[in-house]
């Protein structure tokens, strides 16, 4: 698996995301839970959201392209491609 060597998330996590008709990153994980990128607060978030209700990032995040390595982090092997 190749690492994007700025952010640590793999590349196919990175590169899996697509683009809403809101203009939010999201893509869909196995085991049905879906991770998305907004803007919040003049930054950006991340919301994972499976049957056990969402999960939302505990803080902002500077850029759109921080915010899904980060949500890669906090899932650990539950964001695996």
């Amino acid at each position: 698996m190749t690492t994007d060597t700025q952010t640590g998330a793999p590349r196919a996590f990175e590169a899996g995301f697509r683009r809403s008709r809101r203009g939010n990153l999201w893509r869909r994980l196995p085991g049905g839970r879906t991770v998305t990128v907004f803007a919040k607060d003049g930054g950006y978030a991340w919301c994972v959201a499976g049957e056990d209700g969402p999960t939302f990032s505990p803080g902002g995040y500077d850029s759109e392209a921080d915010a899904p390595a980060a949500a890669w982090e906090e899932l650990g092997d539950g964001g695996a491609v």
